[in-house]
């Protein structure tokens, strides 16, 4: 049997396609989604479906923010894909609050679970906003990034700060992927 990769947010259109692709790879997948309804369910439910033909495929279904359900979750995995998150610049104007309670403390949480089942290999989901309206065209990865324009991209930086924290304090292997529009 393959390596155990942990994907939050495995019902969504990246983290299914994420987890197709490892299952295809003969890894095994532990999916972990909480089908927030901000989110079409029937569209997460076809994703599961499509996923649910691989034996070696299981789904868990939870918050992210929930220390003792993330704690079970990655418990026995090699590897931690945290895409879990509120995404959407324009309604994060509108929700801030739920857009940092989602996104900041769903990934302190995850993170803090892989470091309690000594997990440490992360790659987490962030994305292009971070980069904020710089005036350099292609953005760098080295760019500060220190002028979000939107909730939503001060808590993918604000993410992204909790996850080089934890690759300082101890030693996690942390990849940070800004994917933009997907």
């Amino acid at each position: 049997m393959g390596e155990v990769i942990a994907i939050t947010g495995a019902a969504g259109f990246i983290g299914s396609h994420c987890a197709e692709a490892l299952l295809n790879r003969g890894m095994v997948v532990r999916g972990i989604d909480n089908f927030d309804p901000f989110y079409d369910r029937a569209l997460k439910d076809t994703a599961v479906d499509g996923l649910s033909r691989f034996p070696t495929f299981s789904l868990l279904e939870g918050d992210v923010r929930d220390q003792d359900f993330m704690d079970a979750s990655v418990a026995g995995a090699d590897a931690v894909v945290h895409l879990a998150a509120r995404g959407g610049v324009r309604p994060s104007m509108i929700e801030p609050a739920v857009y940092s309670d989602i996104n900041v403390t769903g990934t302190a949480v995850t993170l803090q679970a892989c470091r309690n089942a000594g997990v440490a290999r992360v790659v987490f989901g962030s994305s292009s906003s971070v980069y904020g309206n710089g005036d350099r065209v292609p953005f760098r990865e080295d760019e500060p990034c220190d002028r979000p324009i939107s909730p939503y991209a001060a808590t993918k930086r604000a993410c992204e700060f909790f996850c080089e924290t934890y690759r300082h304090l101890y030693d996690m292997r942390v990849a940070a992927l800004r994917f933009f529009t997907v």
